[in-house]
């Protein structure tokens, strides 16, 4: 058998010669892991008993396996266990691969001492490789590390400034500290600019401005503060006024009223703009605006001093406190009820002044005619203005148009008569340029004035107020004059007559919402009224109880059951003079004249409030007492009455509400403070 297999074997092997092939490789390598996990590259026969061959890889490419075998792991506190691997990295040690305890030195713990002075609980390699100064076995809390002197550096400031200083000056002054550098190598960080209101050298001020912006300007900075804050110097200069008048005055003022302002400049030296006849349009057109200014303070408070109504709406304890005189208690001149209406009526005076300067100054722009129709209206409705000052003010007069940039005003103040008289002959003046201010204006009047809106009809009104203003001078003559220029019509409506205009984003100020507002009329008023007097009835109206509301009405020792109903809604007008007004100012002025005439005015006017004829005595205290008596009821809430009791010397028969209780007969004058800034 042997020798059958070795002759088949060299047969093979010769025939294989024969054919030509190449003799049999090399046996092939491979990568074999040793148990201790490493690798060499060999054949399988000299890969050892122990070791895995893995053909084809070389060690560089194919990872082993890890050993099994335990080797020496150095855990944080410095001891030293062997482990694997795995087992080392759980325990957060250090591995010593191939190496046992016995061959390995773990570094040792403890207190790391570090160059700035900190410490930590550190290993020795650890502490060696920060620089710092290790204490083996002991912990930072019995280790108590030297402190670094101070280092010397560049310091930032927070200004953006910088100073060559030490660390501890820097933390003081809560710097940046820059080690070992000088202030000429770093740029410190600048802050963000200053913000503030700017004022300027014009006497204007800019919110929200830098330093850098208001410098620039010449302007000085009021850091963190708004303009409303501040108060600018103001330089002078020449201030010319819409009217092209020109005071020298602050850059402030100016402005306020709308000036053109010229800094440093005397009025001889500028030229103000003449007005256009649209500035001169647009003044006239806000004439009566200005005149209905607080226009619902006056009457109220004329007609509460006069007893015709109170205000027991309690929220204002002044309305019957001050104005009743309660308690023997005075007006002060400091009281709103003095300074507003004031102030109102020489604002409009002023406004009307500088309507009249505009057309004055006007230089060609209006036609003769026209320039006559706007001074006309200009001057009436100033007198008109300046009256309803003097009812307040009474014996202290009026400041007459032409004081009010005197020097000191409140030394210009005109006596009553003189006052009667500077009103009279504005009047005069005004109708003789309504005379000559040819068939229509040059602006557009309000809705009031609709039937009053030439000239020619505007001057009945003039004449109109005329006649009051005379009747209140006693000059009866000079009422009967003015009433033969207006619109009297003895027997013509009550109500005709111009009016103040109002709408809902201008409600009419004396309009009373029913059994809301609680201006209730005098008892008085109620029980004085003749049987049938349908004024009575139509000008007030009885209270309606409700949840809200008890009747009477009660406040402050004061009781009413009627409501003051004068004005039917608050777009209703207000009226200025109605020709009601006017046939009793001519039954008046025919007192001591002619009895007729005053008995037929009288007449007409009881018969339209449904009374008869008047049948009483005719002497001329009597006639008196019943025009006064149908001027009480037929201008009721009108603000009159006050007026009336005063100007005839029957202001002592006002019945007294309260024990202790006093009739004003006039408001004071209000502190020289506020009539310097008229």
């Amino acid at each position: 058998m042997f020798r059958y297999f070795a002759a088949v074997v060299l047969t093979a092997f010769m025939m294989t010669l024969g054919s030509g092939c190449t003799p049999p490789a090399s046996e092939p390598t491979g990568a074999c892991c040793q148990d201790d996990g490493s690798c060499i590259e060999t054949v399988a026969a000299d890969c050892t008993s122990n070791g895995t061959f893995n053909q084809g890889e070389s060690c560089d490419d194919f990872q082993c396996p890890e050993t099994s075998s335990d080797h020496a792991c150095c855990l944080e506190d410095g001891s030293c266990l062997e482990v694997t691997a795995d087992e080392c990295d759980t325990a957060n040690g250090t591995f010593n691969d191939g190496a046992s305890c016995d061959d390995t030195a773990c570094p040792a713990v403890g207190a790391c001492c570090l160059i700035d002075g900190a410490c930590e609980d550190s290993n020795s390699d650890d502490c060696a490789a920060q620089s710092g100064t290790f204490h083996e076995g002991e912990s930072c809390d019995d280790v108590d590390c030297p402190q670094p002197g101070p280092q010397v550096g560049a310091c930032c400031l927070e200004d953006g400034s910088c100073l060559n200083a030490d660390s501890n000056g820097c933390d003081t002054v809560d710097g940046v500290f820059e080690a070992g550098a000088t202030c000429d190598a770093v740029e410190c960080q600048q802050p963000a600019p200053a913000m503030g209101s700017c004022c300027l050298t014009s006497g204007l001020c800019v919110d929200d401005s830098d330093a850098d912006a208001c410098g620039g300007v010449g302007g000085t900075l009021n850091e963190g503060m708004l303009c409303i804050e501040v108060d600018c110097e103001q330089p002078l200069g020449a201030c010319c006024f819409v009217d092209a008048t020109c005071e020298v005055i602050e850059a402030d003022q100016c402005l306020a009223v709308g000036g053109e302002f010229n800094q440093d400049e005397t009025c001889s030296a500028v030229q103000c703009d003449a007005p256009t006849l649209d500035v001169i349009r647009d003044l006239a057109e806000d004439v009566e605006s200005k005149v209905k200014d607080d226009l619902g303070a006056y009457i109220k408070t004329v007609s509460i001093v006069g007893r015709e109504y109170w205000n027991l709406n309690g929220d204002d304890s002044e309305y019957t406190d001050e104005l009743l005189g309660k308690n023997g208690s005075m007006l002060d001149e400091d009281s709103d009820f003095v300074t507003d209406s004031f102030v109102a009526r020489y604002r409009a005076v002023r406004h009307c002044q500088t309507l009249i300067n505009a057309v004055m100054n006007s230089d060609g722009a209006l036609t003769a005619d026209q320039e006559n129709g706007v001074l006309g209206y200009a001057r009436t409705m100033q007198a008109y203005s300046l009256l309803l000052a003097l009812n307040h003010q009474y014996t202290n007069g009026i400041l007459p148009p032409s004081a009010l940039d005197s020097q000191n005003p409140s030394s210009n103040f005109e006596n009553l008569t003189d006052s009667l008289n500077t009103i009279a002959d504005l009047l005069d003046e005004g109708a003789t340029n309504l005379t000559n201010g040819g068939g229509s204006f040059a602006f557009n009047l309000p809705n009031g004035f609709t039937s009053f809106a030439t000239p020619a009809t505007f001057r009945q009104f003039n004449r109109a107020l005329s006649a009051r203003v005379r009747i209140y001078q006693g000059d009866k003559a000079g009422s009967i004059s003015g009433i033969a220029g207006s619109f009297f019509n003895i027997n013509g409506l009550m109500t005709t007559g111009p009016s103040f205009s109002y709408d809902a984003d201008t409600p009419n100020p004396v309009y009373y919402e029913p059994d809301v507002d609680l201006y209730t009329a005098h008892s008085d008023f109620v029980a004085d009224a003749e049987v049938g007097d349908t004024r009575s009835s139509s000008k007030t109206r009885m209270y309606i109880a409700s949840a809200d509301l008890t009747v009477p009405v009660t406040h402050d020792g004061l009781s009413g059951t009627r409501q003051v109903n004068t004005i039917g809604s608050m777009t209703s007008g207000f009226p200025i003079i109605r020709n009601e007004e006017l046939i009793l100012i001519y039954a008046e002025a025919q007192i001591g004249s002619d009895v007729n005439e005053v008995l037929a005015a009288i007449n007409v006017v009881r018969n339209a409030a449904g009374l008869g004829n008047y049948l009483g005595a005719t002497s001329d205290a009597a006639l008196l007492n019943e025009v006064i008596h149908q001027r009480r009821y037929s201008l009721f809430g009108e603000g009159h009455r006050w007026i009336d009791l005063r100007r005839t010397g029957k202001i002592g028969e006002v019945n007294i509400d309260r024990v202790g209780d006093v009739v004003h007969t006039e408001f004071p004058l209000p502190s020289a403070s506020v009539i310097n800034d008229l």
